[in-house]
């Protein structure tokens, strides 16, 4: 159901807001969950490859497959098709599963694919409870608000973007 609907659904960040309230840094198991968590805000997930998953996309063997059983590696609110599969799940559906979720949820609008974070720095908020540990200066630029500054790179471009 999910994958017959996402494929049309799928459409990703075009452009990054010149402000936003959340960026989240990185597309896989935490980043989508944390998406969702903050849809109301308008995140934007900016991950560095051209796929969310992680690393059970970009970083395993053919061979590697969860260490979990299925029913103990989902979402509270999304479950694997085949959760009474007693066979753990091979890094294929594992990815397969996520990207579902992503169509589940409506996650792929707040994805900024080829967008790979090279620089935060933070801005200020001693009033919020962030103390000069946070930023090194102890200043208080922004009265309060805790503040961060997300430099990118995109594509093969090394401008760094904040």
């Amino acid at each position: 159901m999910a994958m017959a609907q996402g494929q049309g659904a799928r459409a990703t960040r075009e452009a990054v807001p010149p402000v936003s309230r959340v960026a989240i840094i990185g597309g896989g198991i935490s980043g989508l969950a944390a998406a969702k968590q903050m849809a109301a805000y308008d995140p934007v997930v900016f991950e560095a490859t051209p796929s969310v998953g992680g690393v059970w996309k970009h970083c395993v063997y053919r061979t590697t497959r969860l260490q979990t059983p299925r029913p103990d590696y989902e979402f509270s609110d999304y479950s694997w098709k085949n959760r009474d599969d007693p066979s753990f799940p091979t890094h294929t559906e594992i990815v397969d599963y996520l990207e579902g979720y992503a169509d589940e949820f409506d996650l792929w609008r707040y994805i900024s694919f080829g967008s790979k974070v090279v620089d935060i720095r933070f801005l200020g908020g001693a009033e919020a409870g962030f103390t000069e540990l946070w930023s090194g200066t102890g200043k208080d630029p922004l009265r309060g608000k805790p503040m961060w500054e997300v430099g990118i790179v995109t594509g093969d471009s090394n401008t760094v973007q904040v």
